[in-house]
């Protein structure tokens, strides 16, 4: 744990009384950066041992970007947008005090406890930018042979790659003993997990909209909402008229979302089929919501959709046929 003094004219760690290897690390670091011998305080009734550090200036830097106590750690911002190689060292030392790894039991995992929510958020997105899965369960305040602990957050990783990628950063190696199915992965940009559990609740009060002044999107602990999460995907059939002009032959279109995005996608379909395809890019998401009759302002965004799906379709034709002739030329 990490804590400025009052007045603030030291910081101190306190960690565990067995934890010699960080006590050594912290000495030299902080000689080998700003010049600063420890002062080791080791309570064995209490089982820790309290590192301080005088410097009225560090102490105000550190209580500036990293706060103050265990329930109100967090990771500078600056530290969060550093790329992914260079936050490796960060969830070394972050593992190095607070986590655990247990790769002899049956199922191995990785793990980090912590009782300050934000920052298990932002080990969250650490993980997940070195492509690994995590996990995050709660545990309720309880009281155990009369010692108050608080809610804390336990970080889980037990998926196979995803723990090969935190031993490597470790600098631990692991050859797993079972090859478990695959049920998260990541491609260039996301990761995709499935949904484990839904729960109904009830509840009686307001409820705020938060949403995203436009795009009708939401954020939430982790992720980008939307309130249907469309996807569209729209297949045309181009063919040549009597006057040798491209016109959509057929469409088709295949939808996942609410009923608007279904509707919108199938008038954009009987708009465009029989239209050159210069006629097609001119159709508008008004010309949909005019044809349906009306849409609600919150879901003026499926016509967009579904316009945007039409153009990518064409674009997409387009493309292939140009990539065609040079490959015949």
């Amino acid at each position: 744990m990490f804590k400025t003094g009052r007045p603030e004219l030291l910081f101190h760690f306190t960690l565990n009384i067995k934890e010699d290897e960080i006590v050594n690390d912290i000495k030299k670091i902080s000689k080998k950066l700003f010049n600063l011998d420890i002062a080791v305080r080791r309570l064995p009734e209490r089982k820790t041992v309290v590192i301080d550090l005088y410097s009225a200036k560090l102490a105000r830097f550190f209580k500036e970007i990293l706060k103050n106590g265990a329930a109100n750690k967090i990771i500078p911002d600056f530290i969060m947008h550093l790329s992914p190689e260079r936050q490796k060292p960060l969830i070394y030392g972050l593992w190095k005090g607070d986590g655990c790894l247990n790769l002899k039991r049956a199922g191995a995992r990785g793990g980090y406890v912590t009782v300050s929510y934000k920052l298990a958020q932002q080990i969250k997105i650490l993980l997940l930018r070195q492509k690994i899965v995590p996990s995050i369960y709660v545990d309720k305040e309880k009281k155990i042979k009369n010692v108050n602990h608080k809610e804390a957050y336990r970080i889980h990783i037990g998926q196979r790659d995803s723990l090969i990628k935190l031993c490597s950063i470790l600098g631990v190696e692991y050859i797993p003993r079972s090859y478990a199915s695959v049920d998260s992965w990541f491609d260039k940009n996301f990761c995709y997990t499935p949904i484990t559990q839904i729960k109904e609740l009830n509840y009686r009060g307001l409820v705020y909209n938060l949403e995203v002044s436009s795009t009708h999107s939401f954020t939430s602990d982790a992720f980008c909402l939307h309130n249907c999460g469309d996807l569209m995907n729209i297949y045309i059939k181009v063919a040549k008229n009597k006057k040798g002009q491209e016109i959509i032959k057929d469409i088709k279109f295949e939808t996942l979302g609410c009923v608007a995005a279904i509707a919108t996608s199938s008038m954009v379909t009987a708009m465009a089929k029989g239209k050159t395809l210069d006629e097609a890019l001119k159709i508008k998401y008004s010309d949909i919501a005019e044809a349906l009759g009306s849409l609600p302002p919150i879901k003026t965004h499926c016509a967009d959709l579904a316009v945007k799906g039409l153009r990518a379709a064409i674009e997409d034709y387009k493309n292939n046929l140009k990539l065609k002739n040079q490959n015949e030329k």
